[in-house]
């Protein structure tokens, strides 16, 4: 447990008296500079005086992954006001309709995003007030020559000013939305999910006495903004008194030498990284010994690939962990592999995917059918989650809000959409989304049953796409495999299962794809690789 920073009162006020603890010591290491506690505060309470200055309650914020942008971050925090989180990677279109839709008072830009910012503003009539971080990659006559914009200029530097600033007088409201970060909407439009500075400081509590971080510790930060994992990274290494490691880009999927260099100890990433890394034939014997906490996180996790990512480094405990943006980052945590207390030995014989584990305290979890009663034990269902993590829903869209969060005899559920179990050890299984249960010649498939198959055959990253035609009928299924075309995998693939499997689960084509795609998050892109498995089956 961490005894150094006191959990009992609000979140900005745990982040100013870790400040003050730690001051002397190194906040985050980049390749362009290090800055210290004592640095990182000062440049963001000039920006959270700037911020209850103007009175903007809400602040979009534009920017890669930078000491500046996190500096915004927590300007954004010790002002109590909302941010919104937008990437530069997206497409413009998009992020035009996240600042529409979210109603921002003003948009924060940091200079990596002076050439983006010029491409968003060609493209639609943004009437914010844009707040530019100071520097000669801006040009105001690039964002005026078509249409007027209200156009400051702010230094990011810190401010050598003692008074106390405007951000220092306000009242801590934690019903306030700390953040509005949207994700992908089954309709097309993104929503837009809400959640308060409450749920998150509950959920920051229940992590830093779980994980036990300490002020040695190194942390990885491989998110965008615009994933909520990114603020658990920093305010975790903040807390704790630890350093952050921003990854660089262009080793995000291949963080290893990064790992090495910085000797990170916690290390927090999708799966996805874990088969990068074996592909590229980096994960040699002990090369990232200084981890000592896994988190892994946003898709499946396969006993496969636990026990590839163990043997580069074998001094970590391992965690597989679940949460919907919609419950606050994290709500569930399983123990795969803990060195102190197992051997590699006893993960041999564990195949498929990793289980969930159970929720964090004072959030609970249940498994129920289509007509909202819990289902027993063993039963396949419909994960349902509830508990002080649970956020405020959609903004701007009541009715999605009422379809995803359902009040229950007093208590307020969020329904997942993901489809599992719970087995005789009280642990929580994935099953798949319900999205991938389909009906294929009127019988029920289970798409993640074949997927595990596949990877048992292949030993490689492999899914299961189904095929439709104009009618949105499937009419066959195909299996994608990772990495270059190989007869003997194809022959195992088609013998696996045979053998595990009715024939109406058989999969009538093995496509082999390079590289799997994957979005901004680093998750797999389902959408592009079946356009990808389309284009080579038809194509054939």
């Amino acid at each position: 447990m961490n005894d150094l920073v006191n959990l009992n009162s609000n979140l900005k006020e745990a982040l100013l008296e870790a400040f003050n603890q730690y001051k002397n010591k190194i906040a985050i290491k980049t390749s362009n500079e290090d800055i210290s506690y004592n640095e990182l505060y000062k440049r963001s309470i000039s920006i959270a005086d700037f911020i209850s200055t103007n009175k903007y309650k809400k602040v979009a914020i534009l920017g890669y992954r930078s000491v500046n942008v996190y500096a915004v971050i927590l300007a954004a925090i010790f002002a109590n006001q909302t941010y919104v989180p937008l990437n530069p990677r997206f497409p413009v279109k998009r992020t035009i309709e996240m600042i529409l839709d979210s109603d921002v008072d003003a948009i924060i830009v940091c200079k990596e995003c002076a050439a983006y910012l010029k491409k968003l503003l060609k493209e639609a009539k943004i009437d914010k007030e844009l707040i530019i971080e100071d520097s000669d990659k801006f040009n105001e006559q690039d964002f005026s020559k078509e249409r007027s914009y209200n156009i400051t200029r702010l230094s990011f530097t810190a401010s050598n000013k003692t008074e106390i600033g405007e951000s220092s007088k306000i009242d801590f409201d934690e019903n306030k939305p700390i953040y509005v970060i949207y994700t992908s909407g089954t309709t097309g439009k993104a929503k837009g999910v809400i959640v308060s500075y409450f749920h998150f400081f509950s959920y920051i509590e229940k992590i830093l006495n779980y994980y036990n971080f300490n002020e040695n510790d190194v942390f990885s930060q491989m998110s965008e903004i615009t994933f909520d994992l990114s603020l658990q990274d920093l305010c975790s290494s903040i807390l704790s008194g630890g350093t952050l490691i921003p990854i660089p880009k262009e080793y995000l999927f291949c963080p290893a030498p990064i790992i090495s260099k910085f000797k990170i100890t916690v290390f927090h990433a999708v799966p996805y990284v874990i088969s990068m890394l074996k592909k590229m034939e980096m994960l040699e014997p002990e090369l990232m010994n200084s981890i000592r906490i896994s988190i892994f996180v946003g898709e499946p996790l396969w006993y496969e690939q636990v026990r590839d990512w163990i043997k580069s480094c074998p001094n970590s405990i391992v965690y597989n962990t679940y949460g919907p943006t919609e419950t606050t980052v994290i709500i569930m945590r399983y123990k795969v592999y803990d060195p102190k207390i197992m051997t590699i030995d006893a993960l041999k014989e564990l195949e498929g995917v990793v289980p969930l584990g159970t929720t964090f305290p004072r959030a609970k979890a249940g498994i129920f059918n289509d007509y909202n009663v819990e289902l027993a034990k063993n039963e396949i269902g419909q994960i349902y989650l509830a508990g002080d993590q649970v956020g405020l829903g959609y903004l701007n869209s009541k009715e999605k809000t009422n379809e995803a969060f359902l009040n229950l005899d007093g208590t307020l559920w969020y329904k997942t959409g993901d489809n599992g179990y719970v087995d005789d050890n009280g642990n929580f299984i994935f099953k798949g989304r319900r999205d991938d249960q389909v009906k294929i010649n009127g019988f029920r498939v289970d798409l993640l049953e074949i997927d595990e198959k596949l990877r048992l055959a292949s030993k490689r990253r492999a899914m299961s796409i189904p095929l439709r035609n104009e009618l949105n009928q499937i009419t066959n299924l195909v299996a994608a495999v990772e990495g270059d075309e190989d007869n003997k995998i194809k022959d195992d693939i088609v013998s696996t299962l045979k053998n595990y499997l009715p024939f109406y689960m058989q999969v009538h084509d093995i496509v082999f794809i390079k590289e799997f795609p994957v979005n901004y998050n680093g998750k797999l892109d389902r959408k592009a690789l079946t356009k990808q498995v389309v284009d080579c089956t038809y194509g054939k």
